[in-house]
């Protein structure tokens, strides 16, 4: 179970790993690669379309696109504020 403002919302173990890793670095564009990396491991079968599958996962779940979670040129930035905020 995961908190943002308000609402609480289930997560799989990769979802989690995945916010969590965001979150720990808040304001940083992260890469396709750098959250594949950091999530599945440089030894995964998976390919990079995993994380926008998963990142598009979250953010239905943390309440719409582009929430939490942007999308910016090279990747995604993790904001404690929402974006819609």
């Amino acid at each position: 179970m995961t908190d943002v403002p308000n609402r609480r919302f289930k997560t799989t173990r990769i979802e989690f790993n995945m916010l969590l890793f965001l979150a720990s670095n808040p304001g940083v564009t992260l890469s396709k690669e750098d959250l594949f990396f950091a999530v599945w491991g440089r030894d995964s079968a998976d390919t990079l379309k995993v994380v926008a599958n998963t990142v598009s996962n979250l953010r239905r779940k943390m309440g719409g696109s582009q929430t939490y979670i942007r999308t910016v040129r090279g990747g995604y930035v993790f904001s404690a504020v929402s974006a819609t905020a």
